[in-house]
């Protein structure tokens, strides 16, 4: 249990910093369950596109990330590794999902 809950700490710290970025709403995660919910803009809270979750999803894939988005818009990702994940596995997580989102939406 330490380790998820070190790790469900990393994971909101990386997301976290992924805040400067105008398409990341809101990181929240309980141990290592989470979700990372992606707007249009995070001045009006506008939720990305269905197509823009799916190419996303699509990105993330090419990067060996596998989720799925949920959410009453669809467009909360969530990131339910497992129990074992070390540092470097987090840390590659966070990246995929700050590279994902600059290849898809800063286009």
């Amino acid at each position: 249990w330490e380790n998820a809950a070190r790790m469900g700490q990393r994971f909101e710290d990386g997301f976290e910093s992924m805040r400067t970025s105008r398409h990341v709403g809101e990181a929240r995660f309980k141990g290592l369950m989470g979700g990372v919910e992606l707007v249009q803009d995070r001045k009006t809270k506008e939720p990305v596109s269905r197509e823009a979750v799916g190419r996303i999803k699509e990105a993330l894939l090419r990067r060996s990330v596998i989720t799925s988005a949920s959410g009453p818009h669809g467009n909360v990702f969530r990131v339910q590794p497992p129990l074992v994940v070390t540092a470097d596995q987090v840390d590659r997580v966070v990246s995929a999902f700050d590279e994902a989102i600059e290849e898809v939406m800063e286009v």
